[in-house]
Protein backbone atom coordinates (compact mmCIF):
# COMPACT_ATOMS: atom_id res chain seq x y z
CA UNK A 1 0.00 0.00 0.00
CA UNK A 2 1.23 3.50 -0.69
CA UNK A 3 1.32 5.65 1.49
CA UNK A 4 -0.06 9.43 0.13
CA UNK A 5 2.02 12.26 1.46
CA UNK A 6 -0.03 16.27 1.57
CA UNK A 7 2.30 18.89 1.76
CA UNK A 8 0.87 22.39 3.30
CA UNK A 9 2.11 25.37 0.54
CA UNK A 10 5.23 27.17 1.75
CA UNK A 11 4.36 30.70 2.72
CA UNK A 12 6.63 33.05 0.45
CA UNK A 13 8.53 35.33 2.28
CA UNK A 14 7.23 39.28 1.53
CA UNK A 15 9.69 41.38 0.61
CA UNK A 16 10.85 44.27 2.65
CA UNK A 17 10.13 48.13 1.81
CA UNK A 18 13.58 49.88 1.36
CA UNK A 19 12.78 52.51 3.75
CA UNK A 20 16.20 53.14 4.00
CA UNK A 21 15.87 54.29 0.18
CA UNK A 22 13.17 56.75 1.31
CA UNK A 23 15.06 58.20 4.28
CA UNK A 24 18.11 58.77 2.17
CA UNK A 25 16.00 60.23 -0.68
CA UNK A 26 13.84 62.66 1.75
CA UNK A 27 17.18 63.72 3.36
CA UNK A 28 19.18 64.13 0.09
CA UNK A 29 15.67 66.36 -0.78
CA UNK A 30 16.11 67.95 2.71
CA UNK A 31 19.90 68.87 1.96
CA UNK A 32 19.40 70.11 -1.13
CA UNK A 33 16.23 72.10 -0.46
CA UNK A 34 18.38 73.49 2.67
CA UNK A 35 21.67 73.81 1.66
CA UNK A 36 20.91 75.08 -2.32
CA UNK A 37 21.36 78.65 -2.89
CA UNK A 38 18.46 80.80 -1.73
CA UNK A 39 17.19 83.27 -4.83
CA UNK A 40 14.00 85.22 -4.64
CA UNK A 41 13.11 87.99 -7.37
CA UNK A 42 11.10 91.08 -7.25
CA UNK A 43 8.83 90.67 -10.62
CA UNK A 44 7.50 94.37 -10.23
CA UNK A 45 8.01 97.89 -9.51
CA UNK A 46 6.17 98.08 -5.85
CA UNK A 47 3.03 99.93 -6.33
CA UNK A 48 1.11 101.80 -3.20
CA UNK A 49 -2.38 102.57 -3.78
CA UNK A 50 -4.96 104.08 -0.92
CA UNK A 51 -8.09 101.79 0.76
CA UNK A 52 -10.97 103.13 -1.07
CA UNK A 53 -13.24 102.62 1.84
CA UNK A 54 -10.68 103.89 4.50
CA UNK A 55 -9.10 107.66 4.60
CA UNK A 56 -6.18 109.15 2.84
CA UNK A 57 -3.72 107.50 5.48
CA UNK A 58 -4.69 104.02 4.67
CA UNK A 59 -2.55 102.11 1.97
CA UNK A 60 -2.30 98.83 0.58
CA UNK A 61 1.56 97.94 -1.43
CA UNK A 62 1.39 95.36 -3.55
CA UNK A 63 4.35 93.49 -4.88
CA UNK A 64 5.13 90.18 -6.78
CA UNK A 65 7.59 88.14 -5.71
CA UNK A 66 9.13 84.73 -7.46
CA UNK A 67 10.73 82.29 -5.70
CA UNK A 68 13.13 79.02 -7.01
CA UNK A 69 11.55 76.84 -3.76
CA UNK A 70 8.87 76.85 -1.71
CA UNK A 71 9.30 79.10 1.56
CA UNK A 72 8.28 81.99 3.84
CA UNK A 73 8.98 85.07 2.83
CA UNK A 74 8.88 88.13 4.75
CA UNK A 75 8.12 91.93 3.29
CA UNK A 76 9.13 94.71 5.63
CA UNK A 77 7.67 98.02 4.30
CA UNK A 78 10.31 100.97 5.44
CA UNK A 79 9.91 104.98 5.66
CA UNK A 80 13.08 106.56 4.71
CA UNK A 81 11.50 110.04 4.39
CA UNK A 82 12.79 113.36 6.48
CA UNK A 83 16.24 111.32 6.97
CA UNK A 84 14.69 108.85 9.51
CA UNK A 85 14.23 105.30 9.18
CA UNK A 86 11.16 103.78 10.57
CA UNK A 87 9.11 99.96 10.03
CA UNK A 88 6.07 100.79 8.43
CA UNK A 89 4.27 97.53 8.38
CA UNK A 90 5.63 93.53 7.97
CA UNK A 91 3.96 90.66 6.55
CA UNK A 92 5.02 87.07 5.92
CA UNK A 93 3.89 84.92 3.19
CA UNK A 94 4.48 81.05 2.16
CA UNK A 95 5.42 81.36 -1.87
CA UNK A 96 5.64 78.34 -3.67
CA UNK A 97 6.91 79.76 -6.97
CA UNK A 98 5.66 83.09 -7.45
CA UNK A 99 2.59 85.10 -5.83
CA UNK A 100 1.48 88.64 -5.33
CA UNK A 101 1.83 89.79 -2.37
CA UNK A 102 -0.78 93.20 -0.50
CA UNK A 103 0.62 94.59 2.65
CA UNK A 104 -1.58 97.24 4.15
CA UNK A 105 -0.08 100.29 6.19
CA UNK A 106 -0.54 103.27 7.70
CA UNK A 107 1.33 107.13 7.01
CA UNK A 108 0.15 110.48 7.88
CA UNK A 109 1.82 111.97 4.60
CA UNK A 110 3.72 111.55 1.04
CA UNK A 111 6.92 108.92 2.19
CA UNK A 112 9.58 107.38 0.44
CA UNK A 113 9.14 103.88 0.70
CA UNK A 114 11.32 100.63 0.94
CA UNK A 115 10.36 97.30 0.76
CA UNK A 116 12.90 95.04 2.33
CA UNK A 117 11.91 91.20 0.83
CA UNK A 118 13.56 88.58 2.85
CA UNK A 119 13.50 84.90 2.02
CA UNK A 120 15.57 83.27 4.87
CA UNK A 121 19.16 84.23 4.42
CA UNK A 122 17.94 86.68 1.31
CA UNK A 123 17.20 89.77 0.95
CA UNK A 124 16.18 92.23 -1.83
CA UNK A 125 15.80 95.78 -1.37
CA UNK A 126 13.46 98.15 -3.59
CA UNK A 127 13.71 101.71 -3.44
CA UNK A 128 10.07 103.29 -4.35
CA UNK A 129 7.89 105.92 -4.17
CA UNK A 130 4.13 106.40 -2.89
CA UNK A 131 2.22 106.20 -6.26
CA UNK A 132 -1.68 105.86 -6.32
CA UNK A 133 -3.85 103.98 -9.58
CA UNK A 134 -6.15 106.57 -10.85
CA UNK A 135 -8.96 104.96 -9.81
CA UNK A 136 -8.37 105.57 -6.58
CA UNK A 137 -6.79 108.91 -6.29
CA UNK A 138 -9.81 110.87 -5.27
CA UNK A 139 -9.51 109.64 -1.91
CA UNK A 140 -6.06 111.03 -2.26
CA UNK A 141 -5.30 114.32 0.46
CA UNK A 142 -9.11 114.54 0.84
CA UNK A 143 -8.83 113.19 4.99
CA UNK A 144 -12.36 112.47 4.65
CA UNK A 145 -14.21 109.28 3.20
CA UNK A 146 -16.02 109.30 -0.07
CA UNK A 147 -15.35 111.60 -3.53
CA UNK A 148 -13.76 114.57 -2.95
CA UNK A 149 -16.18 117.37 -4.56
CA UNK A 150 -13.61 120.14 -5.79
CA UNK A 151 -16.06 122.99 -4.83
CA UNK A 152 -17.55 122.08 -1.47
CA UNK A 153 -14.45 121.29 0.55
CA UNK A 154 -14.48 120.93 4.39
CA UNK A 155 -13.16 124.21 5.78
CA UNK A 156 -9.45 123.84 6.70
CA UNK A 157 -8.92 120.71 4.36
CA UNK A 158 -6.05 120.63 1.68
CA UNK A 159 -6.69 121.53 -1.80
CA UNK A 160 -5.05 119.00 -3.63
CA UNK A 161 -4.48 115.40 -3.53
CA UNK A 162 -0.80 114.06 -3.32
CA UNK A 163 -0.31 110.97 -5.67
CA UNK A 164 3.62 110.65 -5.84
CA UNK A 165 6.50 111.20 -4.58
CA UNK A 166 10.36 111.44 -5.62
CA UNK A 167 12.31 107.80 -4.89
CA UNK A 168 15.30 110.02 -4.55
CA UNK A 169 16.80 113.06 -2.30
CA UNK A 170 17.43 115.27 -5.43
CA UNK A 171 13.70 115.48 -6.20
CA UNK A 172 13.11 113.47 -9.47
CA UNK A 173 10.49 111.11 -10.00
CA UNK A 174 10.62 107.91 -12.17
CA UNK A 175 8.74 108.41 -15.09
CA UNK A 176 7.48 104.38 -14.35
CA UNK A 177 5.48 105.97 -12.02
CA UNK A 178 3.36 107.39 -14.66
CA UNK A 179 1.87 104.00 -15.85
CA UNK A 180 0.44 103.53 -12.84
CA UNK A 181 -2.08 106.22 -13.57
CA UNK A 182 -2.62 105.32 -17.47
CA UNK A 183 -0.07 107.28 -19.11
CA UNK A 184 1.65 105.63 -22.12
CA UNK A 185 5.44 106.40 -21.48
CA UNK A 186 7.44 106.17 -24.65
CA UNK A 187 10.37 104.14 -25.54
CA UNK A 188 12.80 106.80 -25.18
CA UNK A 189 11.69 108.03 -21.63
CA UNK A 190 11.31 111.46 -23.14
CA UNK A 191 7.55 111.87 -23.61
CA UNK A 192 3.96 110.80 -22.27
CA UNK A 193 1.18 110.92 -23.81
CA UNK A 194 -2.67 109.68 -22.95
CA UNK A 195 -6.21 110.67 -24.37
CA UNK A 196 -7.77 113.93 -22.99
CA UNK A 197 -11.28 112.83 -24.21
CA UNK A 198 -12.59 110.88 -27.00
CA UNK A 199 -11.59 113.82 -29.32
CA UNK A 200 -8.56 115.17 -28.40
CA UNK A 201 -5.13 113.37 -27.54
CA UNK A 202 -2.07 114.75 -25.26
CA UNK A 203 1.48 114.49 -25.51
CA UNK A 204 4.15 115.86 -22.72
CA UNK A 205 7.51 116.80 -24.46
CA UNK A 206 9.48 116.52 -21.82
CA UNK A 207 12.69 116.84 -23.50
CA UNK A 208 11.67 120.29 -25.02
CA UNK A 209 9.11 120.85 -22.12
CA UNK A 210 5.79 121.22 -24.45
CA UNK A 211 2.55 120.21 -24.54
CA UNK A 212 1.53 119.33 -27.80
CA UNK A 213 -2.55 118.85 -28.38
CA UNK A 214 -3.87 116.99 -31.52
CA UNK A 215 -7.08 115.63 -33.19
CA UNK A 216 -7.39 111.37 -32.60
CA UNK A 217 -8.89 111.45 -35.92
CA UNK A 218 -6.67 114.53 -38.43
CA UNK A 219 -3.17 113.95 -36.84
CA UNK A 220 -1.77 116.51 -39.03
CA UNK A 221 -4.31 118.85 -36.45
CA UNK A 222 -2.00 118.98 -33.94
CA UNK A 223 -0.72 122.41 -31.81
CA UNK A 224 2.19 122.37 -29.47
CA UNK A 225 2.52 124.97 -26.51
CA UNK A 226 4.97 125.81 -24.20
CA UNK A 227 4.84 123.96 -20.63
CA UNK A 228 4.24 126.98 -18.17
CA UNK A 229 6.59 126.59 -14.56
CA UNK A 230 10.04 124.35 -15.10
CA UNK A 231 10.73 120.82 -16.06
CA UNK A 232 13.88 118.55 -15.89
CA UNK A 233 14.53 115.42 -17.12
CA UNK A 234 17.12 112.61 -15.97
CA UNK A 235 20.35 110.84 -17.97
CA UNK A 236 17.81 107.73 -16.30
CA UNK A 237 14.45 108.87 -17.01
CA UNK A 238 13.50 110.60 -14.23
CA UNK A 239 11.67 114.31 -14.02
CA UNK A 240 11.88 116.84 -11.85
CA UNK A 241 9.81 120.18 -11.90
CA UNK A 242 8.26 122.90 -10.72
CA UNK A 243 4.60 124.32 -11.40
CA UNK A 244 3.90 122.23 -14.50
CA UNK A 245 -0.01 121.63 -14.79
CA UNK A 246 -0.79 118.66 -16.93
CA UNK A 247 -4.60 118.39 -17.90
CA UNK A 248 -5.94 114.45 -16.75
CA UNK A 249 -8.49 112.25 -18.96
CA UNK A 250 -12.19 113.01 -18.68
CA UNK A 251 -12.99 109.88 -16.71
CA UNK A 252 -10.42 110.87 -14.12
CA UNK A 253 -11.66 114.03 -13.72
CA UNK A 254 -15.04 112.19 -13.77
CA UNK A 255 -13.71 110.04 -10.93
CA UNK A 256 -12.51 112.77 -8.62
CA UNK A 257 -16.05 114.64 -8.79
CA UNK A 258 -14.93 117.41 -10.82
CA UNK A 259 -18.53 119.65 -11.78
CA UNK A 260 -16.81 120.47 -15.58
CA UNK A 261 -14.58 118.66 -17.68
CA UNK A 262 -11.91 119.42 -17.76
CA UNK A 263 -10.32 121.28 -15.12
CA UNK A 264 -8.27 119.07 -13.13
CA UNK A 265 -4.77 118.86 -13.53
CA UNK A 266 -1.54 116.29 -12.38
CA UNK A 267 0.95 119.20 -11.33
CA UNK A 268 4.33 118.78 -10.59
CA UNK A 269 6.41 120.27 -7.30
CA UNK A 270 9.75 119.50 -6.53
CA UNK A 271 9.58 116.01 -5.82
CA UNK A 272 5.60 115.20 -5.93
CA UNK A 273 2.68 114.60 -8.25
CA UNK A 274 -0.55 116.34 -7.03
CA UNK A 275 -3.73 116.38 -8.48
CA UNK A 276 -5.41 119.82 -8.27
CA UNK A 277 -8.13 121.79 -9.51
CA UNK A 278 -6.39 124.09 -12.22
CA UNK A 279 -8.70 124.95 -14.56
CA UNK A 280 -7.32 128.01 -15.60
CA UNK A 281 -3.87 126.75 -16.66
CA UNK A 282 -5.62 124.10 -18.79
CA UNK A 283 -8.37 126.76 -19.89
CA UNK A 284 -4.99 128.70 -21.81
CA UNK A 285 -3.93 125.37 -23.12
CA UNK A 286 -7.39 124.61 -24.74
CA UNK A 287 -7.94 128.12 -25.86
CA UNK A 288 -5.02 128.13 -27.38
CA UNK A 289 -5.73 124.93 -29.40
CA UNK A 290 -8.93 126.24 -30.50
CA UNK A 291 -7.76 129.53 -31.58
CA UNK A 292 -5.32 127.67 -33.76
CA UNK A 293 -8.07 125.29 -34.79
CA UNK A 294 -10.42 128.18 -35.66
CA UNK A 295 -7.53 129.83 -37.80
CA UNK A 296 -7.20 127.06 -40.02
CA UNK A 297 -11.06 126.66 -40.48
CA UNK A 298 -10.97 129.80 -41.44
CA UNK A 299 -8.31 131.00 -43.52
CA UNK A 300 -7.51 127.22 -44.64
CA UNK A 301 -11.11 126.78 -45.28
CA UNK A 302 -10.21 123.27 -43.58
CA UNK A 303 -13.99 121.72 -42.50
CA UNK A 304 -11.86 118.90 -40.45
CA UNK A 305 -10.83 121.96 -38.51
CA UNK A 306 -13.88 123.38 -37.85
CA UNK A 307 -15.47 120.14 -37.13
CA UNK A 308 -12.54 119.78 -34.10
CA UNK A 309 -12.72 123.85 -33.06
CA UNK A 310 -16.33 122.59 -32.23
CA UNK A 311 -15.92 120.19 -29.93
CA UNK A 312 -12.81 122.17 -28.56
CA UNK A 313 -14.93 125.39 -28.02
CA UNK A 314 -17.17 123.30 -26.06
CA UNK A 315 -14.99 122.52 -23.53
CA UNK A 316 -13.52 125.94 -23.49
CA UNK A 317 -17.29 127.29 -22.41
CA UNK A 318 -17.81 124.63 -20.00
CA UNK A 319 -15.36 125.54 -18.08
CA UNK A 320 -15.72 129.25 -18.75
CA UNK A 321 -19.57 128.96 -17.16
CA UNK A 322 -19.00 126.55 -14.44
CA UNK A 323 -15.61 127.45 -12.69
CA UNK A 324 -15.67 129.55 -10.10
CA UNK A 325 -12.26 129.70 -10.02
CA UNK A 326 -12.33 132.32 -12.87
CA UNK A 327 -13.59 135.21 -11.47
CA UNK A 328 -10.19 135.62 -9.10
CA UNK A 329 -8.22 134.99 -12.18
CA UNK A 330 -9.83 137.02 -14.42
CA UNK A 331 -9.40 140.44 -12.01
CA UNK A 332 -5.88 139.66 -11.13
CA UNK A 333 -5.42 139.16 -15.05
CA UNK A 334 -7.82 142.50 -15.34
CA UNK A 335 -4.91 144.08 -12.70
CA UNK A 336 -2.21 142.88 -14.20
CA UNK A 337 -3.29 143.88 -17.74
CA UNK A 338 -3.94 147.74 -16.41
CA UNK A 339 -0.79 147.82 -14.77
CA UNK A 340 0.58 146.88 -18.16
CA UNK A 341 -1.82 149.77 -20.07
CA UNK A 342 -0.90 152.24 -17.81
CA UNK A 343 3.00 152.27 -18.90
CA UNK A 344 1.59 153.22 -22.76
CA UNK A 345 0.99 156.80 -22.10
CA UNK A 346 0.85 159.77 -25.60
CA UNK A 347 1.11 163.48 -24.87
CA UNK A 348 -2.54 164.11 -24.03
CA UNK A 349 -2.04 167.69 -25.88
CA UNK A 350 -2.42 165.90 -29.23
CA UNK A 351 -5.37 165.14 -31.07
CA UNK A 352 -6.28 161.34 -31.28
CA UNK A 353 -7.93 160.79 -34.73
CA UNK A 354 -9.44 157.69 -35.07
CA UNK A 355 -11.46 155.20 -37.28
CA UNK A 356 -13.65 152.51 -36.50
CA UNK A 357 -11.20 148.98 -36.68
CA UNK A 358 -14.39 147.40 -38.15
CA UNK A 359 -16.36 149.28 -41.15
CA UNK A 360 -19.84 149.63 -40.26
CA UNK A 361 -19.54 148.71 -36.68
CA UNK A 362 -22.21 146.99 -34.80
CA UNK A 363 -22.18 147.68 -31.05
CA UNK A 364 -22.97 144.42 -28.87
CA UNK A 365 -21.41 145.60 -25.85
CA UNK A 366 -20.94 149.20 -24.78
CA UNK A 367 -18.30 150.68 -22.20
CA UNK A 368 -19.16 151.63 -18.91
CA UNK A 369 -20.43 149.29 -16.04
CA UNK A 370 -22.27 146.22 -16.54
CA UNK A 371 -22.77 142.57 -15.48
CA UNK A 372 -20.28 140.53 -17.26
CA UNK A 373 -22.12 137.84 -19.05
CA UNK A 374 -20.11 134.77 -17.75
CA UNK A 375 -18.87 136.19 -14.34
CA UNK A 376 -22.29 137.46 -13.50
CA UNK A 377 -20.48 140.26 -11.62
CA UNK A 378 -20.68 144.52 -12.53
CA UNK A 379 -17.71 145.21 -13.96
CA UNK A 380 -16.23 148.44 -15.50
CA UNK A 381 -16.28 147.37 -19.28
CA UNK A 382 -13.54 149.61 -20.40
CA UNK A 383 -13.89 149.44 -23.84
CA UNK A 384 -16.57 148.35 -26.68
CA UNK A 385 -17.40 144.67 -28.17
CA UNK A 386 -17.86 145.06 -32.08
CA UNK A 387 -20.07 142.51 -33.57
CA UNK A 388 -17.34 140.48 -36.08
CA UNK A 389 -16.79 136.88 -36.93
CA UNK A 390 -13.91 134.72 -36.68
CA UNK A 391 -10.84 135.78 -39.09
CA UNK A 392 -12.93 139.19 -40.27
CA UNK A 393 -9.50 141.92 -40.71
CA UNK A 394 -9.64 144.76 -38.28
CA UNK A 395 -7.70 148.04 -39.54
CA UNK A 396 -5.43 150.13 -37.32
CA UNK A 397 -7.74 153.01 -36.42
CA UNK A 398 -5.19 155.25 -36.54
CA UNK A 399 -1.43 155.60 -37.66
CA UNK A 400 0.77 153.88 -34.56
CA UNK A 401 3.38 152.29 -33.44
CA UNK A 402 3.12 148.32 -32.11
CA UNK A 403 3.89 148.27 -28.44
CA UNK A 404 2.53 145.27 -26.86
CA UNK A 405 1.02 141.85 -28.33
CA UNK A 406 0.73 139.19 -26.00
CA UNK A 407 -2.03 136.49 -24.32
CA UNK A 408 -4.16 136.94 -21.41
CA UNK A 409 -7.09 135.03 -19.88
CA UNK A 410 -9.41 137.60 -19.66
CA UNK A 411 -8.58 138.86 -23.33
CA UNK A 412 -6.90 135.92 -25.16
CA UNK A 413 -4.22 137.49 -27.82
CA UNK A 414 -4.27 141.05 -28.05
CA UNK A 415 -2.72 144.16 -28.96
CA UNK A 416 -1.84 147.53 -28.35
CA UNK A 417 -1.23 150.52 -30.92
CA UNK A 418 0.39 153.72 -30.01
CA UNK A 419 -0.75 156.90 -31.80
CA UNK A 420 -0.08 160.02 -31.36
CA UNK A 421 -2.35 161.26 -28.83
CA UNK A 422 -3.73 158.23 -27.74
CA UNK A 423 -3.51 154.13 -27.34
CA UNK A 424 -5.90 151.79 -28.55
CA UNK A 425 -6.50 147.86 -27.52
CA UNK A 426 -7.45 145.35 -29.30
CA UNK A 427 -8.64 141.96 -27.77
CA UNK A 428 -9.93 138.31 -28.52
CA UNK A 429 -8.03 138.31 -31.81
CA UNK A 430 -7.52 135.14 -33.88
CA UNK A 431 -4.19 136.55 -35.27
CA UNK A 432 -1.67 139.22 -33.77
CA UNK A 433 0.06 142.07 -35.80
CA UNK A 434 3.08 141.01 -37.42
CA UNK A 435 4.56 144.47 -38.51
CA UNK A 436 5.65 147.52 -35.73
CA UNK A 437 3.92 149.75 -37.63
CA UNK A 438 0.95 150.76 -39.27
CA UNK A 439 -1.12 153.34 -41.44
CA UNK A 440 -4.77 154.73 -40.80
CA UNK A 441 -7.19 151.68 -41.95
CA UNK A 442 -4.33 149.40 -42.62
CA UNK A 443 -5.09 145.86 -41.59
CA UNK A 444 -3.94 145.44 -38.69
CA UNK A 445 -5.06 141.90 -37.22
CA UNK A 446 -7.82 139.12 -37.32
CA UNK A 447 -10.46 139.03 -35.00
CA UNK A 448 -11.26 135.80 -33.24
CA UNK A 449 -13.29 134.29 -30.15
CA UNK A 450 -9.65 134.05 -27.74
CA UNK A 451 -9.66 134.21 -24.07
CA UNK A 452 -12.78 134.72 -21.93
CA UNK A 453 -15.57 134.86 -24.56
CA UNK A 454 -19.16 133.60 -25.43
CA UNK A 455 -18.34 134.01 -29.13
CA UNK A 456 -15.91 135.99 -32.29
CA UNK A 457 -15.88 139.43 -31.75
CA UNK A 458 -13.60 142.75 -31.15
CA UNK A 459 -13.29 144.17 -28.30
CA UNK A 460 -12.12 147.79 -28.76
CA UNK A 461 -10.28 150.40 -26.58
CA UNK A 462 -9.43 153.82 -26.41
CA UNK A 463 -6.74 155.02 -23.63
CA UNK A 464 -5.95 158.49 -22.70
CA UNK A 465 -3.02 159.34 -20.51
CA UNK A 466 -2.82 155.51 -19.69
CA UNK A 467 -6.98 155.97 -18.66
CA UNK A 468 -9.38 154.27 -20.42
CA UNK A 469 -12.30 155.98 -22.43
CA UNK A 470 -15.50 155.61 -23.91
CA UNK A 471 -14.16 155.03 -28.10
CA UNK A 472 -17.44 155.63 -29.51
CA UNK A 473 -17.40 159.35 -29.73
CA UNK A 474 -13.32 158.75 -31.69
CA UNK A 475 -14.87 156.97 -34.30
CA UNK A 476 -17.90 158.45 -34.66
CA UNK A 477 -20.32 156.36 -33.40
CA UNK A 478 -23.47 158.31 -31.16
Amino acid sequence: MTTQYHYLPRKKKRARFPWFLLWLLLAAIVALYFFSPWKVNVLNELVVVPVVEGVQKNYQASLRISVNKPGLVSVTLVDQGSGTTATVSRDVFLVWNDKDVTVPFTVDGPCTLKADVGFFRTSTIIDVGLGVSLKDVYVMGSYYQGKVNLYERPEGYPTFKVVGTATAEDGYIPLTILKNYGFDVQGDATSVSWDLDSEVRVTLDIQNSQIRFLSKRYSDLSYSLPLGGTLELSENGAVKGEGVVIPLPERVTSALGAKTFPQVGLVLHRGYFTVEDSPVRIFEYIDKFGTYLLDKATFDKDSRAREVYGHVNALKLKMEEMSKDFSEVWLKDRKETEALLAQFVSPSDRACELISPIPNPIVTSYFGEREHPLLGTTVLHSGIDILAMAGYPARAAGDGQVVYTGYGTQWGYYAVLEHSGCVTVYAHLLRLPQKQEYGKGEVFAYTGASGFVTGPHLHFEVRIGGKPMDPRPFIGIK
